[in-house]
């Protein structure tokens, strides 16, 4: 960080989750202490409250949500009581520059608490390739498990 000029945006987000790193929320911190604007994209996976906490201190360039969906796209598996809780303090917090994304329809048990206008609804670009992904993958696990 000590050569990144403060000019530069430091984001958060990636191909795998930032918070599964345990450390992401010092990270964060100290990005913005170090005068960088900050942006964020998560699923909210790894997250806690108390991070959700500390993050309300902060000012964000973007704080982007990737909502689960109805399970077309993603794993509503991940969908239980902690990260409903944590999606409806979110929600509550007082965080800049929140939005929340979906590709496809937003998870039954999210709907009622997303504000409609902060969600913004995404198409996937090669649905038919998502199609032959997920039907390949559950072929694949159905011939495993025979």
């Amino acid at each position: 960080m000590a050569r990144v000029p403060p000019t530069v945006d430091i984001s958060f987000a990636g191909y795998s989750e930032p918070w599964l790193n345990p450390a992401c929320t010092d990270m964060v911190e100290h990005a913005s202490a170090s005068g960088h604007g900050i942006r964020i994209s998560t699923t909210l996976i790894g997250m806690n409250g108390r991070d959700l906490k500390r993050l309300q201190a902060l000012h964000f360039r973007v704080f982007l949500v990737h909502v689960v969906d109805d399970s077309t796209y993603m794993n509503s598996r991940l969908v239980r009581g902690k990260y409903v809780d944590l999606v409806r303090q979110l929600v509550g917090a007082d965080i800049s520059s929140m939005l929340f994304m979906v590709v496809g329809n937003v998870h039954p048990d999210l709907v009622e608490i997303i504000p409609e206008k902060a969600l913004v609804r995404s198409r996937p670009r090669c649905v038919r390739l998502q199609k032959f992904i997920l039907t390949s993958l559950k072929q694949g696990s159905q011939s495993r498990a025979q």
